[in-house]
């Protein structure tokens, strides 16, 4: 049984060793089996253990709609300045949000709906993510032990960049190519990315050639994902 979860059921952040942060719980987590036929079965499976699971259409979907890729890659690379600079005991990466790194999300996030929405996916905006799992109130963090720090190494880790854009970003700029959907900001940060990393994601991204669907069109895609066959 393989299954997709959207995100972790807890908002955590690991504050010091051993010791994770736990700042919210989801209300509500959607899961989805691949392929979706078993979707029933995993929720039965999950449910007992993480009962705020519950089924989204298919895997790709639930895959598409993570919202870490628009929460933490503009933050991230717009404020290089407290990434890198010195500790700060008060640090909150999530308030850290300007009005052009606002802009930027968003203008990430509808990209990646407008590439769901041509390829047929069951989409959910960041915002609809905020109110389904945190009733929009995610950054409200719980009492933690007395003691505790949180520095901006911690609490904004290269792994924002670093996951978020190969697995992240260059899916979205791939189906986007794949469907005819432009996807300009998309394309710029995971350039910025590169050169922030002096990487090269989309090489070492979940390309198409990477997933094994380079000979694959939308409908086969979606009836592997669905019924895992191929037309």
């Amino acid at each position: 049984m393989i299954g997709e979860a959207l995100s972790f059921p807890y908002a955590t952040r690991l504050v010091e060793p051993a010791h994770a942060g736990i700042k919210a719980r989801k209300n509500r987590l959607p899961i989805a089996a691949l392929p979706a036929t078993r979707n029933q079965e995993l929720l039965g499976i999950i449910k007992e253990a993480i009962p705020e699971c519950e089924l989204s259409a298919d895997s790709l979907s639930v895959g598409f709609n993570n919202p870490n890729p628009v929460n933490h890659i503009p933050y991230y690379l717009f404020n290089l300045g407290k990434v890198e600079g010195p500790q700060d005991g008060s640090v909150d990466f999530h308030k850290w949000g300007t009005k052009t790194t606002f802009r930027l999300s968003h203008q990430l996030d509808v990209e990646r709906l407008r590439v769901m929405e041509a390829m047929g996916l069951e989409t959910l905006s960041f915002e609809e993510f905020e109110k389904l799992a945190y009733n929009g109130r995610h950054y409200t963090p719980l009492p933690q032990n007395a003691g505790s720090i949180a520095t901006n190494a911690l609490q904004a880790p290269d792994r924002f960049v670093d996951e978020d854009v190969p697995m992240g970003l260059v899916p979205v700029a791939e189906f986007g190519d794949l469907v005819n959907v432009d996807t300009p900001v998309t394309d710029v940060m995971i350039k910025i990315a590169d050169l922030v990393r002096e990487r090269d994601f989309h090489k070492e991204g979940r390309t198409m050639e990477y997933m094994g669907l380079a000979d694959m069109g939308v409908e086969d895609i979606l009836e592997f994902v669905r019924r895992g066959t191929s037309r």
